[in-house]
């Protein structure tokens, strides 16, 4: 198929075939993924991706669709970095707030990140103990592998040329930029919660949490110092000039540590913590407490100079911007307030209403003030202009169910924002969208006799919604929460189970009421229908599988699993099996007929959000919040993982084919061949 491209697409296409020839698929996928952002129906991207992991974009969604954590500069202060609670790094332009680049492709969680002071490169380190090095500008991608337990901590060197890593099992790793191994350190098993180069790189820093420092030559891997300071340690800095450290503790107080006296002085305490901690170019050492009391200390003298105090709430992130003249605090009530030190004067500058801000930091290029809230929002702040030259939001709203409209050759997508959307199947192209609620759409159900959906907000209304997206019918329920909707096989009753413990049967045509009863088990998390649509099965948050009968709408058995933790649920249509997903990422099979688990998997790394028996009943799907979709072979016990990188709320069966239609959180719809 011909297809003409613009110059930036047709560049990253052929970047990406450098990369595979290389064979250097990883990148290659970054590339083809990061084409879909700005080109959603890019054949050569969508047929490459296809070709290598056996997944079928449909959609391609936005970062990111969960709370953002935290906020950084790039080198050349020409980019943002922002890192999501739903595993994903996103590029984000400067000045303009435009959307650059996406990096989705790690397999397990993001614990900690550092941008490179010096190139286009960030380091991430996960969970499962790797690291990745993402070149944002040449979409590249790089991993390290020396760790094998959660790496807690990564570090640049002021010369962006080494990175140091750290683990919960106590080992430190410096790498060279040549991705080798430069020292392998052990610290004495205890877990390192701070890593800090020295201006230099002569030395580095690292604080246990029992309240240790040690000070390591990074050339050789020898420990210099080791300091017990008895009390945990909340913040260090090194000093600009000299072979000094400050610190503050557990015991509110600052103190010194000097390197050629091998000695610790104390300049002073605070009544409250001593969350952070900075030593300023002009050699004053700043003291910022979480009631709000900034002091300046004179290092020489080892005296306070002077102190002020911040009003309006405690302190919940701070940065001092190069010059050492600002200093940016965030306070718990939202604002961002300035503290000019030539001029001894603190000012409100900025204020998020209704959010809760995560995240401030200076540009390393000029005298510009990130603010990041934990919703999304980031706003870019001309201190020199005294303006805010930009505000943007970084999350889109998620989605939050999904479902198949057999027969229709369509999918129905369900939003946080209470948005509906029906899309092609075969094209992926948006055919109609409509905001049915004024909150959460909580789920989606299809009727494939009369060709409707049901629908439900996540507080108590219920909706059925033609192909059209024309609502036919409306229902307030006398309920608070509604979790799940599921319409019967036959498609003449639909399910309701709610945050309340209530199961309520409605007529499908009209949802009017047939029956209602209440678990007396706590809140309902899923439900599913058997074959003929004279039973169901529901899980509850305190654990327990029950069987209810259809007619009488009570509950036949009752079965106690706490210890699965389940989160979902679905009832073979063929034999009498269940499979459930549960909370700390198994899957289980339940043989109904002997009460007891047929077969058990510990196949994904966190909550198991959606499971589902394939038509004939032969095969098992999972996808979970890890970003992993798995296919089960309960004869040999086995699975199969296809890894897509964002959190997967949904998926569905294609009658008829070996295919799985996934929904991801950030808007990513794929399908994913079996």
């Amino acid at each position: 198929m011909s297809q003409t491209y613009s110059v930036s697409t047709k560049t990253l296409l052929d970047l990406a075939e450098r990369y595979r020839k290389r064979g250097d698929l990883e990148s290659a996928i970054c590339v083809w993924k990061n084409i879909l952002l700005y080109d959603p129906y890019n054949v050569d991207a969508t047929e490459n991706l296809y070709n290598t992991m056996g997944v079928l974009y449909l959609l391609r969604g936005k970062p990111h669709c969960e709370a953002v954590l935290s906020a950084a500069w790039t080198s050349d202060g020409r980019n943002i970095v922002v890192v999501g609670s739903d595993n994903t790094l996103s590029i984000w332009g400067y000045p303009s707030g435009h959307l650059k680049a996406v990096f989705d492709t790690q397999d397990s969680i993001i614990t900690s990140f550092d941008v490179n002071p010096r190139a286009p490169l960030i380091a991430v380190g996960l969970r499962n103990g790797e690291i990745l090095i993402y070149d944002y500008l040449g979409y590249r991608k790089r991993t390290l592998r020396g760790h094998n337990a959660e790496v807690n901590v990564v570090a640049w060197d002021l010369g962006g040329r080494r990175l140091a890593s750290c683990d919960s099992e106590g080992r430190l790793i410096i790498w060279t930029s040549t991705r080798k191994i430069q020292c392998d350190i052990y610290s004495y098993g205890d877990t390192i919660a701070k890593l800090k180069w020295s201006r230099r790189g002569k030395y580095l820093l690292g604080c246990t949490k029992r309240g240790i420092i040690n000070i390591w030559n990074p050339k050789t891997g020898r420990t210099l110092y080791r300091f017990d300071l008895n009390a945990d340690i909340y913040s260090v800095d090194w000093a600009p000039h000299t072979e000094q450290i400050v610190f503050s503790d557990s015991n509110c107080e600052v103190g010194i540590l000097d390197l050629r006296h091998v000695s610790k002085y104390i300049l002073g305490r605070h009544i409250c913590v001593i969350p952070y901690v900075f030593w300023t170019n002009n050699n004053r050492i700043i003291s910022v407490s979480w009631d709000g009391v900034v002091r300046i200390w004179d290092p020489n003298c080892r005296k306070s100079l002077y102190e002020m105090l911040i009003d309006h709430g405690p302190i919940v992130g701070a940065s001092m911007s190069r010059s050492g003249r600002y200093l940016a605090l965030a306070q718990l009530s939202s604002n961002v307030i300035l503290v000019d030190f030539r001029n001894r004067r603190a000012s409100l500058i900025f204020r998020f209403e209704g959010d809760i801000i995560c995240n401030v930091g200076w540009s390393p290029r000029s005298e510009k003030l990130l603010v990041l809230s934990h919703y999304g929002k980031l706003g870019i702040l001309n201190i020199a202009e005294n303006r805010v030259e930009n505000i943007f939001t970084t999350c889109i709203s998620p989605i939050t169910s999904l479902d198949l409209a057999l027969g229709a050759g369509c999918i129905i997508l369900g939003y946080a924002d209470g948005r509906v959307a029906l899309y092609d199947l075969s094209a992926g192209s948006l055919i109609r969208e409509e905001k049915i609620f004024e909150n959460s759409v909580s789920s989606i159900s299809f009727n494939r006799h009369k060709s409707i959906f049901a629908v439900s907000s996540g507080l108590d209304k219920i909706c059925l919604v033609d192909l059209a997206l024309r609502v036919l019918y409306s229902k307030t329920l006398p309920v608070v929460g509604i979790n799940v909707v599921r319409f019967c096989p036959t498609g003449r009753q639909i399910l309701i189970g709610t945050s309340q413990g209530d199961v309520i049967i409605l007529d499908g045509s009209n949802l009017s009421i047939i029956s209602r009863a209440s678990s007396l088990r706590g809140s309902i998390l899923d439900a599913s229908w058997n074959k003929d649509g004279s039973r169901f099965v529901i899980t509850t948050r305190s654990g327990y599988l029950e069987i209810w009968d259809a007619n009488s709408g009570k509950p036949r058995k009752t079965y106690d699993i706490r210890k699965c933790r389940i989160s979902c649920v679905d009832w073979n249509k063929k034999i009498n099996f269940i499979a459930l997903g549960t909370l700390d990422g198994r899957v289980y099979v339940w043989d109904i007929d002997r009460a007891s688990i047929y077969a058990h998997f510990d196949s994904h790394s966190y909550c198991v959000t959606d499971i589902a028996w394939s038509p004939d009943g032969a095969k098992l799907a999972s996808c979970g919040s890890d970003g992993k979709v798995i296919v089960y072979n309960l004869i040999k016990k086995t699975y199969r993982t296809k890894i897509l990188g964002q959190p997967v709320c949904s998926l569905s069966w294609i009658e008829g084919e070996r295919r799985l239609l996934c929904g991801c959180k950030n808007g990513d719809v794929v399908v994913v061949d079996v």
